[in-house]
């Protein structure tokens, strides 16, 4: 009663007139538990562990000592001493095994290994909790962990496997969203961007209503970017802050809201220095020579001409035909062609941005 109405001052007078003339029973355990999971939940931490101490002073040899362990573990992993942690869940584990507790501590205890980058240990122990506890909800957690092991270890198709489990073993949306958005970053960076935007397409579907959509169309729309596909990325960004950007909860519309412009100018400014770039070298082949025949040169023009495309570098220092091809253009007859679609670029770019 004292616990649902937040009265824990009450509580704790209850709870220290009872021990204090009954000692150590179920009541005493019973009464202990409450008022630790209230300092848990207020996170009045020192006044856990200073109860913990007290208690474990008094009741380490009786019936308590199983509950003093755990709590006084649990308060050292919230308070990020992981190793006197791992120690207390050890000895819960091991001398306690039908402890009510002993699911929490295998978990948590995994998490410490985690929090001391102990990464086999904590591999370790999530596996053993999805195998011993399959049903459980911490389950997809734990898989989300799992994945984030098997990243840091290289094995990224292991990790894949265990964020696309995430959502089939938790109702925990954060996860879900996690999960989804790891996964999607982690194939774009294997080169995987159209099973990334796939990955993001799947969440829209499945989560519209509690899903972090506008995390979802901020990645998805540097994904189509990534592709090449610039009106995409903008168009994708417009309409989520169209959607979105009444809602103070979506910070991510801030992130769109702020970069479109800079986009837009970098864009703007890389098209036209690779246009002028491309243009230049048909007309002035003297340079186009130079610049495939000396190295030096080729680097010094690229360092201080920034903003022409990464793509148009690419080709121009990388792919032979291309490079002939630009030796090849006849220049005289195709260059109005080539000034017109400059143009018609830059007003549809124009039109977009406005």
């Amino acid at each position: 009663y004292y616990q649902q109405l937040r009265q824990y001052g009450k509580l704790d007078r209850l709870r220290d007139d009872y021990i204090n003339e009954h000692g150590a029973d179920q009541a005493s355990k019973q009464l202990f538990i409450y008022s630790a999971l209230s300092y848990v939940n207020e996170r009045y931490y020192d006044r856990l562990i200073a109860l913990v101490d007290d208690y474990m002073s008094r009741f380490s040899d009786t019936l308590m000592h199983e509950d003093l362990l755990y709590w006084g573990a649990l308060v050292d992993v919230l308070t990020g001493k992981y190793q006197p942690a791992i120690e207390n869940f050890n000895i819960v584990l091991e001398e306690y095994p039908n402890s009510q507790y002993s699911m929490d501590c295998l978990y948590r205890r995994a998490m410490s290994y985690q929090g001391l980058n102990n990464l086999l240990n904590a591999k370790i122990d999530f596996t053993q909790f999805c195998e011993k506890y399959p049903d459980h909800p911490l389950r997809g957690e734990a898989e989300h962990f799992l994945g984030d092991i098997a990243q840091s270890n290289g094995d990224y198709t292991r990790a894949l496997e265990h964020y696309t489990a995430v959502p089939k073993y938790t109702d925990n949306q954060a996860f879900i969203d996690k999960s989804y958005f790891t996964k999607s970053e982690l194939q774009h960076n294997l080169g995987q961007t159209n099973d990334a935007i796939d990955t993001l397409l799947e969440f829209i579907e499945k989560y519209p209503e509690d899903g972090a959509l506008e995390e979802a169309y901020y990645h998805l729309g540097l994904l189509n970017q990534a592709l090449g596909r610039y009106s995409d990325r903008f168009k994708i960004h417009i309409d989520a802050i169209k959607d979105f950007g009444n809602d103070p909860t979506r910070y991510r519309v801030d992130s769109m809201l702020t970069a479109l412009q800079p986009a837009y100018e970098s864009l703007k400014n890389e098209f036209e220095s690779s246009i002028d770039f491309l243009k230049n070298m048909l007309l002035d082949r003297e340079e186009l020579t130079r610049l495939i025949d000396d190295r030096a040169h080729q680097y010094h023009f690229f360092t201080e001409n920034e903003d022409i495309s990464e793509e148009v570098k690419f080709y121009f220092l990388r792919d032979r035909n291309f490079r002939e091809a630009l030796s090849t253009f006849k220049v005289d007859h195709s260059l109005n062609a080539l000034e017109i679609r400059r143009e018609r670029q830059l007003n549809i770019i124009q039109a977009r941005g406005e």
